[in-house]
């Protein structure tokens, strides 16, 4: 027996009004439950179909038998008190998934085994297997939150895959877009960040990084331009008390064992480029008064030294050259 909804090629056809959609029907060997004896659905088990889930409404006794699922509701499920890191507690609230290939219910919820499936609305023991009750809901876009992500070495808590065959003349490929409108008053130290990220890092690592971008080519497509990080500012009115395009901060109780920076830049090919600095200004007006401007804060204003260097020269820059100290003269404009 064909699937009921290879059946409808109209467009603007109502396939279903039960209950809006709740309850859809498939094959039962389209679904992936949990083990039985004779291998088939049972009533009140939950399943999934891709990316679909539900509770099934009637038992097979043929992988041919159409079975209705309805994809919400509360119900009664065994569920298994374990997460990606082995035994852990169900709370209230948390969020329940189904194993992809084995149909049980736990919070394991690495996607390649795993798919949302509802929310707990009771509480059980850590590694017990229990019958509680869950509110089911079908919705794709609970994939997104995830009540525990465990990292591996090569697991994407989060993957986007975009491929773009469009073609464009103008506008914008984007394979992420975030739009974040403040519209209320921020006042005291409140800040607004349209992106914001936390690193914790308590095990050991050998390369940690908060952002990494990689760009690579295949083949030889015509670029115009690219860049590993762009920012423009647009107008920003005429109350802003500070305009910067790129901030760093750090802490450093602690120095670094071996190289300790606020930035490198580093070659990794043959072929050197024309500067490490490109400083462009529009409008004939230069790009910026002054190289660099350096603000002690109240203490030594390292690199620039304040000293007689000889002549009229009353300061110096300090650089490193292959561990080696040297100064570069400056002298009073």
């Amino acid at each position: 027996m064909p699937n009921l909804y290879d059946e409808y090629d109209v467009a603007g056809k109502e396939v279903s009004s039960t209950y809006e959609g709740r309850h859809v029907t498939f094959l039962e060997s389209y679904l992936v439950h949990p083990t039985h004896t004779d291998g088939f659905v049972d009533k009140g088990d939950p399943v999934v179909a891709g990316n679909i889930v539900g509770v099934a409404l009637g038992s097979a006794a043929a992988a041919t038998d159409q079975i209705a699922l309805d994809t919400e509701g509360i119900w009664a499920l065994s569920v298994v008190g374990t997460d990606d890191e082995g035994n852990s507690a169900v709370a209230r609230g948390d969020v329940i998934y189904i194993n992809r290939t084995t149909g049980v219910l736990s919070k394991i919820s690495s996607h390649t085994t795993n798919v949302p499936f509802g929310i707990a609305l009771m509480t059980m023991d850590a590694g017990a297997t229990d019958v509680i009750a869950v509110k089911v809901h079908w919705n794709m876009w609970m994939d997104i939150y995830r009540d525990y992500i465990a990292g591996g070495a090569a697991e994407n808590a989060l993957l986007i895959d975009v491929d773009d065959a469009t073609t464009l003349a103008t506008g914008y490929g984007q394979g992420l877009q975030i739009t974040y409108n403040n519209t209320g008053d921020k006042t005291g130290d409140a800040e607004v960040h349209n992106i914001g990220t936390d690193l914790s890092l308590t095990g050991d690592v050998p390369y940690a990084y908060n952002y990494t971008a990689y760009i690579a080519a295949s083949g030889n497509p015509t670029i115009g331009q690219v860049a590993g990080l762009s920012i423009y500012f647009d107008e920003m009115g005429t109350a802003i008390g500070a305009r910067t395009p790129i901030d760093v901060g750090k802490v450093s109780t602690n120095g670094a064992v071996g190289r300790d920076t606020f930035m490198r830049v580093r070659e990794h090919g043959t072929v050197l480029g024309d500067s490490v600095f490109l400083l462009e200004g529009g409008n004939n007006l230069g790009c910026a008064t002054y190289l660099l401007d350096m603000q002690n804060g109240g203490g030594a204003a390292l690199p620039f030294i304040l000293a007689a260097v000889g002549g009229n020269q009353t300061a110096k820059i300090a650089v490193r050259w292959n561990a080696v100290d040297y100064f570069i003269p400056l002298h009073t404009a």
